[in-house]
């Protein structure tokens, strides 16, 4: 029998941890988990916290609407991308779009009939009844005034390029003295005073409203408002476009049928048209002659 060597190992009992060791060792991975679980909701927290901020702000702070962009999207398709009526749409209406500072508008509340920015903005809020003006009560207030505001600047560039020609045509230009015409021309004047109040109608103010209006409208209109007076055949727009007068019992009124749209039509005219403005009529006759025009119509007729 050999004897053993003097350097060879010896076995050993396998080490074992201790029972601190052991729990850190499995706390570990636990512990990473629960920092990045933190770590990650604390960011997403940061992040949501963040995005409220700025909605908070944008919501304080909108951005202004794009009268531009507005204009292109609802108007564009009839009055054209300048304004000039060339739209996709304005072969099939009648009657035709309006061309911006090539005609006036016909709706103000002016006494020069030039219409103010809230005019024209109450026109794209309720459009033109009988007409292919449509109402846009979709849009916002802040809206509809960035979209007069472009209507505003087509107007301007178009009657501005129309008087120019006319001065090169006639042998002189100067375009500080166009550009100051065409603000005048574009200068709304005073409001004309409307009553706040009507007086109930009765047949007293309906009879003598048939009176005025026989006296002053009937020639156009028609004896019972229908728009088939002896001078209908004759009448023309001011571009030379032959147009008819309202059909009163109709009850459809461009300009809106309640008392105070009427009493302002027949005291301003609707300019461009031969639908001219009363300087004869008092007040309390424009108020029984609006009675009675509004007599014509059923209240169900529009």
């Amino acid at each position: 029998m050999t004897a053993k060597l003097e350097h060879e190992p010896v076995a050993t009992a396998p080490r074992r941890l201790g029972a601190g060791k052991k729990a850190v060792l499995v706390a570990t991975p636990i512990v990473l988990s629960i920092l990045a679980w933190g770590g990650a909701y604390l960011h997403y927290t940061s992040a949501r916290a963040a995005e409220t901020r700025r909605s908070a702000a944008a919501a304080a702070h909108p951005a202004a609407p794009d009268g531009a962009k507005l204009y292109a999207q609802n108007c564009a398709a009839c009055h054209g991308a300048r304004g000039d009526a060339k739209g996709l749409m304005s072969p099939l209406l009648d009657p035709p779009a309006r061309r911006f500072g090539e005609e006036r508008f016909r709706l103000a509340s002016t006494s020069n009939g030039v219409p103010t920015d809230e005019d024209l903005a109450a026109v794209v809020k309720s459009g033109i009844p009988g007409t292919a003006m449509p109402a846009f009560a979709q849009l916002t207030d802040d809206e509809r005034t960035a979209l007069v505001g472009h209507v505003r600047g087509l107007t301007r560039e178009a009657l501005f390029a129309r008087i120019f020609r006319k001065a090169e045509e006639e042998g002189g230009v100067d375009p500080g003295e166009v550009a100051e015409a065409v603000e005048n021309m574009l200068r709304p004047g005073a409001p004309v005073e409307v009553p706040s109040q009507f007086a109930t109608a009765t047949p007293e103010s309906v009879a003598h409203g048939r009176q005025l209006y026989t006296q002053n409208c009937a020639s156009c209109h028609g004896p019972e408002g229908r728009g088939d007076g002896p001078q209908v055949k004759d009448l023309k727009n001011e571009n030379g476009w032959p147009t008819r007068p309202r059909d009163l019992s109709r009850g459809v009124f461009k300009g809106g049928g309640d008392p105070g749209r009427l009493y302002a039509r027949i005291v301003i005219g609707m300019p461009g048209t031969p639908m001219p403005a009363s300087t004869s009529l008092k007040p309390e006759e424009i108020s029984d002659l609006v009675h009675y025009v509004r007599s014509l119509s059923a209240p169900a007729a529009p």
